[in-house]
């Protein structure tokens, strides 16, 4: 598997006046947390907001670059307009502390 991060900026509906935990989410969470546990085909390691309420990430390992955009096209947060993701192929040098 290939480990990759999703990298979520802001979207055209983001209420800048807004923190993170006020956005119209619409299932996004749920989404994700869906898709890991019904896909034994790919791994979250971890995932979540910013802390200065410009958008989040996910690190998850999976073989198909192309099954993973498809996912990422499908989440409501992204559906809407809320996020705007970015893929990222990463390779971390430590990947254990």
């Amino acid at each position: 598997m290939r480990r990759y991060v999703i990298l979520f900026t802001q979207g055209l509906i983001w209420n800048k006046e807004k923190p993170f935990w006020e956005q119209q989410w619409n299932g996004h969470k749920e989404y994700w947390l869906k898709i890991r546990e019904e896909n034994n085909e790919l791994k979250i390691h971890s995932g979540g907001p910013f802390s200065n309420h410009t958008g989040g990430m996910i690190i998850i390992d999976i073989e198909d670059e192309g099954i993973l955009n498809g996912l990422i096209f499908k989440d409501p947060a992204v559906e809407n307009f809320l996020l705007n993701p970015v893929v990222y192929p990463w390779q971390p040098v430590v990947s254990d502390f």
